[in-house]
């Protein structure tokens, strides 16, 4: 299990080289998002893989089929990004393991998710616009997480560290 600040830097060093690309990955609202969702979703990885043995995997819960996704329909079409992610995290392609057990290769893809979804982030210090944020479109509006618990989770993570 890790606490805040250290996922913090695993998010700067994830997500900063990838800044100057045409597809700008890190910023405050960022960073303090995948705070709430590593929170919410792993516990600060304290779950690696998804209670009750459902697909998602890793710090953020990513699910191997919005892997495959953001390769197919995003990566393969920007070969750059996709050398770069591979240079920062040390993994080449879709994988469960690396999902599952590499940090950096699980901030990056579950950034891409949020980065391909509709709308912009919140800002960073509007905690509920961000919970709101999370359940419609990390999470999904019918999953059974809820905004006032990605709030909980935040709160009794980052304020304990």
């Amino acid at each position: 299990m890790f606490n805040a600040e250290a996922i913090r830097q695993i998010i700067r060093i994830s997500l900063q080289p990838l800044t100057a690309s045409r597809h700008p990955l890190y910023s405050p609202a960022a960073e303090e998002i995948l705070i709430m969702i590593a929170a919410h979703e792993s516990g600060f990885g304290r779950d690696l893989q998804q209670i009750g043995g459902g697909p998602a995997l890793g710090l953020y819960q990513v699910e191997m089929r919005t892997l495959y996704d953001n390769y197919n329909n995003f990566l393969d079409a920007r070969k750059q990004l996709a050398r770069q992610i591979e240079d920062i995290s040390g993994a080449n392609g879709p994988s469960a393991k690396q999902l599952q057990y590499n940090p950096i290769y699980s901030t990056i893809h579950a950034r891409l998710k949020l980065y391909r979804s509709p709308g912009a982030l919140p800002d960073a210090g509007d905690t509920a616009a961000m919970a709101s944020y999370c359940k419609q479109h990390y999470n999904s509006p019918g999953g059974s997480a809820t905004v006032d618990k990605y709030l909980y989770d935040y709160f009794r993570l980052v304020e304990a560290a």
